[in-house]
């Protein structure tokens, strides 16, 4: 069940929790996510050399949780939702691939597959750190997040930052408020650091 934005302020109000966001495209999980080509606007599409990018889908506060700094811009925000212009916050990959040089905010682009439809614009609003996505031992590839708000997804991961150094109480608090949430969902906890010391 997609999270709602009550569910992630419950568990940000949890004591220990310093930072809670979701995304559709956990890093190291195998997580689907799309490979689009890429077309600016004002540009020309070659189809002998596309541009490619991947598209993530997260949440306001997500960057944050995870320790992904935002060098550059703004991250998504509340009134970033279904309704309002498609926005996109792009990866230093995608800026060094496609935009060196240039200032990449408010730059706009369409991308999809075979061919990217003008109809699914995009501005960018923001530029974050690269992130190793499959694995440590690959290279970051060029790639731009979507809000959650704007493009829900059915599948997603919930990123909880703690300052607790026991996590078994906050575990047990976190199944509390899910049970509450929605009694049907099956909740499974891993450890990132863990994940990242067993790649």
């Amino acid at each position: 069940r997609v999270a709602s934005r009550s569910l992630t302020d419950r568990l940000a109000a949890l004591p220990g929790v310093t930072s809670v966001g979701v995304t559709a495209n956990f890093p190291m999980r195998n997580a689907p996510e799309s490979s689009l080509i890429l077309q600016f606007r004002g540009g020309t599409l070659d189809p002998s050399n596309p541009m490619g990018t991947r598209q993530r889908f997260v949440s306001e506060g997500y960057f944050r949780t995870l320790g992904t700094k935002l060098v550059q811009g703004r991250d998504f925000g509340p009134d970033d939702r279904a309704g309002t212009t498609p926005v996109a916050i792009v990866n230093k990959a995608f800026v060094k691939r496609y935009l060196s040089g240039r200032d990449p905010i408010g730059v706009r682009f369409a991308a999809g597959y075979p061919r990217p439809d003008p109809r699914n614009e995009v501005a960018i609003i923001g530029v974050v750190d690269d992130v190793r996505q499959k694995s440590v031992s690959e290279e970051p590839e060029p790639a731009y997040y979507s809000s959650l708000l704007q493009f829900p997804a059915r599948r997603q991961t919930m990123v909880v930052a703690t300052s607790a150094s026991d996590l078994g109480p906050l575990q047990s608090a976190i199944r509390g408020e899910l049970r509450q949430f929605d009694p049907q969902v099956a909740v499974d906890f891993e450890v990132l650091t863990e994940l990242v010391a067993a790649t």
